[in-house]
């Protein structure tokens, strides 16, 4: 008797002491997410039956028995009729399915949904799980949005909380460290595009670079007059010249001409050769006007006029003389 009450002992201790090595084995969950999607619909992108969906995925979850998702609607969005199910992923329908429930609570907008593994192994999924299929309002209008919020608790009736299950263990709302809330949004219409006008083919001018600018006034060429040149020196000379014999001419005309007059008095003649030089004087002097030269600063006309005054006061010296010799003989 006492050896079956000891091996039954010892058996209840080994059963004792495997299954907490067994628990042990499993590794907590870290980090898990849920998130339901949000969708923008331009006006004329909202159904004709105005139903939309929306995909409900998750990450970071361990392979489990059940899963628990609690979901609340706007209260504008409907779903398209009573008792509705979202629709499982294709892999959860082979190995299970959903089902959702108000909890027996009047709030319409709270949904309820548990995910079940029958098969028996564990369910282990990433991504997509499930859609939800819910209806927008007839007076939705751009800028409008309507959510669908993911819900780590919820008391109105009785507690609940988002969990996940295996076989070993249940983990509460605590392991999902991320629940991403979603809905639709209603986007205006995006304007259209600006019209691009044609570049213009800009001008060559403004391409080259300007032509570098000349002096508007330049100044005129200045003749040198330091230096004249020796053809004009050879004018001045041949004008002197010129006017010299023009003037020697005269005088001598003066001088045989005189010769007539000195049958008359003295007076007469002396003053009919005073009147004969200032004629021959008078006409000389437009001689060195003909000239096509222009003037310059050094000017020849004082040489010239000196030069009639030196033949003047010869051909009167000569007169003079002249009247002399008359008066001895």
């Amino acid at each position: 008797m006492k050896k079956r009450i000891s091996a039954a002992f010892a058996a209840l201790l080994i059963l004792t002491a495997a299954a907490p090595m067994h628990a042990a084995a499993e590794e907590a969950p870290q980090d898990i997410h849920i998130s339901v999607e949000t969708k923008e619909l331009l006006p004329e992108e909202i159904p004709a039956n105005r139903l939309v969906d929306l995909k409900v995925s998750v990450e970071n979850l361990p392979a489990f028995r059940t899963l628990r998702i609690m979901l609340e609607k706007d209260a504008a969005l409907t779903y398209p009729f009573p008792g509705h199910l979202p629709d499982p992923c294709d892999a959860l329908a082979r190995v299970g399915g959903i089902s959702c429930s108000s909890e027996n609570d009047p709030n319409t907008n709270y949904l309820s949904c548990m995910i079940d593994n029958v098969e028996p192994d564990l369910f282990s999924i990433s991504g997509e799980i499930m859609t939800l299929h819910i209806s927008l309002p007839d007076d939705a209008q751009p800028g409008d949005f309507y959510s669908v919020r993911l819900l780590r608790t919820y008391d109105k009736t009785n507690h609940a909380e988002v969990y996940v299950e295996t076989d070993e263990a249940y983990y509460g709302e605590s392991y999902f460290t991320e629940l991403t809330s979603g809905g639709i949004r209603i986007v205006p219409a995006a304007p259209a595009p600006p019209v691009q006008q044609p570049e213009q083919p800009q001008q060559q001018q403004q391409q080259a670079d300007p032509a570098p600018q000349q002096n508007e006034d330049p100044e005129p060429d200045t003749p040198d007059t330091t230096s004249p040149p020796a053809a004009t020196t050879a004018a001045v000379t041949t004008t002197a010249a010129t006017t010299s014999a023009a003037l020697t001419t005269t005088a001598a005309e003066s001088t045989a001409t005189a010769a007539p007059v000195t049958e008359t008095t003295a007076d007469l003649t002396t003053e009919t050769t005073t009147a004969q030089l200032t004629t021959s004087g008078t006409e000389a002097a437009p001689a060195a006007k003909t000239e096509s030269q222009p003037p310059e600063k050094h000017s020849a006309l004082p040489l010239i006029l000196l030069g009639i005054a030196g033949i003047g006061a010869g051909a009167g010296a000569a007169v003079w003389k002249s009247k002399q010799r008359k008066q001895q003989e």
